[in-house]
């Protein structure tokens, strides 16, 4: 039997864990580029400061998506998230729209959780996951006694904001009664009851594969730039190959 799971206290809890996580990320970040420059790890500073410039400008691009079709207050509500992104408050924001059961305004391009997904998942391609690959490279090549336990923390919520990014994009397709029904071959691994305990291992697997996959980048980045080049093309290929064989972009 297909159970429809309402917006209740599930997706409260994953929408304010997501945006505490995703804000402990921005904060983790800045407290690093600071400790970046003044140790004097100027291309390291730079860098990350690229990641989150485009992070920032991607997610500016998306709010002007989600309102630009708005029959009313359209100017406001572009305002007001844009000013969410710059000061990195736009996570809990999104989570409070979620969280308090706000519908598709008249003219929005996505409901607030669609939104909140592409928001989440535009901040792992841009910054977290560089951003963790970065930040491994600059402690793989650093002397024991540099290594500040801030980076340490740092990477370790990157892995996680990375990590609960891809578990909601997949636990959201996986509880869908339209893609069990659809596709049923693919989707309806996680079970009717007991989904909290799927949701919080598969968190914990997606997080530690984050870190692992991070960590394969990096030594080859510290290594060879050229392994690592290689490395993600020949994944990436791979990917796309599979994704091609299942007509996943035609259909």
């Amino acid at each position: 039997m297909l159970l429809r799971v309402p917006p209740s206290y599930g997706v409260k809890a994953r929408a304010v864990v997501g945006a505490s996580v995703s804000t402990s990320d921005m904060v983790s970040d800045g407290v690093v580029l600071a400790e970046y420059f003044r140790t004097g790890r100027t291309g390291f500073a730079h860098a990350l400061l690229a990641m989150i410039g485009a992070n920032m400008l991607l997610q500016l691009m998306l709010t002007w998506a989600q309102t630009r079709g708005l029959k009313k207050g359209r100017a406001k509500k572009f305002l007001l998230d844009a000013a969410a992104t710059l000061t990195c408050t736009k996570p809990g924001l999104d989570a409070w729209r979620v969280a308090s059961g706000a519908e598709q305004s008249t003219g929005a391009l996505f409901t607030p959780l669609a939104e909140m997904g592409y928001a989440k998942a535009t901040e792992v391609a841009t910054e977290s996951v560089p951003g963790l690959v970065l930040q491994l490279v600059a402690v793989l090549i650093s002397p024991a006694e540099d290594r500040s336990k801030v980076a340490l923390v740092s990477i370790a919520i990157s892995a996680a904001s990375t990590g609960l990014a891809g578990t909601s994009m997949w636990y959201d397709a996986d509880t869908d009664p339209g893609q069990r029904q659809r596709n049923p071959r693919w989707f309806g691994v996680v079970p009717d009851q007991g989904r909290g305990k799927a949701f919080a291992v598969t968190f914990v697997m997606c997080s530690l594969q984050a870190l692992a996959r991070g960590g394969t980048m990096a030594l080859l980045a510290v290594t060879n730039i050229n392994w690592m080049a290689a490395f993600v093309a020949a994944d990436l290929g791979l990917f796309f190959a599979y994704k091609l064989a299942r007509r996943d972009f035609l259909t």
